[in-house]
């Protein structure tokens, strides 16, 4: 059973702002990333999730993603056409490693570049302090409301991994903490 972190004070408009914030910057997100990718949907996160964890597995990503094994299977397929991606055999033989390709790492890049240009751009309008402690309330937020491993998979899902680590992502200390 899952911890519950609410606070049973409900605040509507508290809430409403949040999921307003939610949705500008989901949208913000995928306009700039699916630009750079030339495809909407799940492009995007596989090419940054394979970017930021070479070689692993089809069903690492298909978790990540939250997709089927044959609607992954799919999207590999059209981003390997492109390019993008490649395959080689796994680790154990029996299953299928996922790499970026050059170009794929190129893509890789413009697509972590543009997605941290439009959250600066929506952070551009809060000084110092004010960002320092957004930064810790949304740490808080984030590590209530992370599930499991395979949550913290899919949140991460555009991360740059290499600025948020794992001993300081409040995403993957909240998934260790309960898995």
């Amino acid at each position: 059973m899952r911890k519950s972190y609410i606070n049973h004070m409900s605040d509507p408009r508290a809430s409403n702002l949040l999921g307003a914030l939610a949705v500008a910057l989901g949208d913000e997100i995928s306009a700039a990333t699916e630009g750079v990718a030339g495809h909407a949907a799940a492009s995007p996160a596989a090419i940054v999730t394979v970017g930021g964890e070479p070689g692993q597995a089809i069903e690492s990503l298909r978790r990540a993603l939250d997709l089927s094994h044959s609607g992954t299977v799919r999207l590999l397929d059209r981003l390997e056409e492109e390019g993008i991606v490649e395959r080689r055999a796994g680790k154990d033989g029996r299953s299928t490693a996922i790499f970026l390709t050059a170009a794929g790492r190129r893509v890789y890049q413009r697509i972590l570049d543009v997605r941290r240009q439009s959250m600066d751009a929506a952070l551009g309008h809060l000084g110092a302090a004010e960002r320092g402690q957004f930064m810790r309330l949304v740490e808080k937020v984030l590590f209530g409301i992370t599930r499991s491993p395979a949550h913290s998979d899919h949140i991460c899902r555009l991360c740059e991994l290499d600025v948020c680590p794992g001993e300081t992502c409040p995403v993957n200390c909240a998934a260790l903490a309960r898995s």
